[in-house]
């Protein structure tokens, strides 16, 4: 205990943060069972704690509350009033919050714990259980669903080990390995052609404990529509990242979440052959040819919301490499030699190349629009960062450029930290215990120093993340990324 004493107080000093530790509680510290990879970025366990002196904002859009204060006990959101009002409740240490501002822990919906193998002779993706989950935490996301894999025993073990204090990271919920049919990006995807063998995949999975599928661009129909009647029969959740099945397809069958948006919908595509995925730049073409009021595009989001089907915005996977301000400087830092030469490679492609630059940038403009009409209409927005591909979108640095590039689309910081927080975790059918800041729920939180509700760009001024009521020190696992992830 004296250890952790002495970690929170110079940690507390360093953030210019006022911490008083009363009398140890009675409660043991579970830090104290944790392993030492996850104990040294640990600042603050104390059974109870009294964060004073706060603007709430809580997750649900409601403007930000000042001058208020969080009781957290044994992991939990005791109690959240003004500072007057709690100024005796008992806490076995305090922290004054200097005005700063507590948001929800982020819920980040389309995230990976894979990497490219840049140096592999054929496309393919190593694991990332330390890295990954090191950079989400960091960078305030506190939950996340992975968004297919190519390893999901590997995914579930990370979930597994965070869960028990020997990694570091986020609650991870873990979606099944693609659900694919022939003609994959990546070696490691099985096939799967025969709809008594999606079931069968579905079936293993579920049994496994993944808490959600994720369909790939090559499939058939009767494929899909096997794996979302299965699937649903185990009350598990399907969404798609598609491209030979149209978005209207899949929502009359049943979809419940489609990713990345209209800038991959086969949907305006004229003459469409049945589940065949037409080459990339023909979608591209076709959704660039409509006009932004088309009334195609308003049939199809009105289809979507009437079929409550929630949409995956993944703007940062887009703006990478594209707006002049992500990836920066420091995100590249966290890459390992491998692939940050690679990733420098990739960027020099882009900006050297500006008709091409133009062009995604028309893409990501359209998706925009898209996704502020889809919302207007009634659908429901979720966030994610899809970090893959050639290292310019990263966990945590994609998931703060996320939020950034949603507020270019229009909507406001309230809006974006909901998006990013309750709606995920409502979709998750999780938000009676995430995704909002709220009595009673898990003390997942991030303590900032700025004001995100005005500017979401001051989200990167975190001065500590709470999960399950434990501090951790954001800096410090930033640092420690330095060169680590990738191959």
């Amino acid at each position: 205990m004296k250890l952790l004493h002495v970690i929170v107080l110079s940690a507390a000093k360093a953030l210019g943060l006022a911490v008083v530790l009363a009398a140890p509680g009675a409660n043991a510290q579970r830090a104290e069972t944790f392993d030492k990879r996850v104990k040294q970025y640990v600042v603050h366990d104390a059974p109870s704690i009294r964060i004073d002196n706060v603007r709430i904002v809580d997750g649900t859009g409601a403007p930000a509350r000042a001058g208020q204060s969080i009781v957290i006990r044994d992991g939990r959101i005791e109690r959240i009033a003004a500072s007057e009002t709690l100024a005796g409740e008992a806490a076995d240490a305090v922290i004054d919050g200097k005005g700063r501002t507590v948001v929800p822990g982020l819920v980040m919906m389309h995230e990976h714990l894979f990497f490219i193998d840049v140096l592999g002779e054929a496309p393919m993706y190593n694991s990332e259980p330390f890295a990954a989950p090191k950079a989400y935490l960091a960078f305030g996301v506190t939950t996340i669903r992975t968004a297919g894999t190519m390893h999901g025993t590997d995914d579930l073990e990370t979930a597994r080990m965070i869960r028990e204090g020997k990694f570091v990271g986020p609650e991870v919920r873990v979606t099944a390995p693609f659900v694919n049919g022939p003609g994959s990006f990546a070696f490691q995807l099985r096939p799967i052609a025969d709809p008594a063998e999606a079931r069968r995949i579905v079936n293993f999975w579920a049994d496994e404990g993944v808490s959600s599928y994720k369909i790939y661009q090559n499939i058939s129909r009767e494929v899909l529509a096997a794996a979302i009647d299965t699937a649903h029969q185990r009350g598990i959740k399907v969404t798609g990242h598609l491209c030979s099945i149209t978005f209207r397809e899949a929502a009359e069958m049943g979809i419940d979440n489609l990713e990345h948006g209209v800038v991959v919908a086969s949907d305006f595509v004229a003459d469409k052959l049945p589940d065949l995925c037409p080459p990339r730049d023909v979608p591209e073409d076709a959704l660039l040819a409509l006009p932004p009021d088309s009334p195609r595009m308003k049939d199809l989001i009105d289809l979507l919301v009437r079929h409550k089907v929630a949409v995956t915005s993944t703007l940062a996977v887009f703006a990478a490499g594209i707006v002049d301000w992500f990836p920066g400087p420091d995100d590249l830092l966290m890459l390992n030699h491998e692939s940050q030469t690679s990733a420098l490679r990739w960027l020099a492609r882009y900006r050297g190349a500006p008709e091409r630059r133009e062009r995604a940038l028309r893409l990501l403009q359209a998706e925009m629009r898209f996704e502020r009409a889809f919302v207007a209409a009634g659908g429901t927005l979720m966030a994610g960062t899809d970090p893959t591909g050639w290292g310019g979108t990263l966990p945590g640095p994609g998931n703060h450029a996320a939020l950034r590039l949603l507020v270019e689309a229009g909507f406001t910081p309230l809006e974006v930290i909901r998006i990013a927080t309750l709606n995920g975790a409502r979709y998750q059918g999780i938000d009676d215990r995430v995704g909002s800041l709220a009595e009673g729920k898990r003390a997942d939180l991030v303590l900032v120093d700025g004001k995100p509700d005005e500017d979401i760009r001051q989200l990167g001024r975190i001065d500590l993340v709470f999960k399950d009521g434990i501090a951790y020190d954001s800096k410090k696992i930033v640092e420690s990324l330095k060169g680590k992830v990738g191959r």
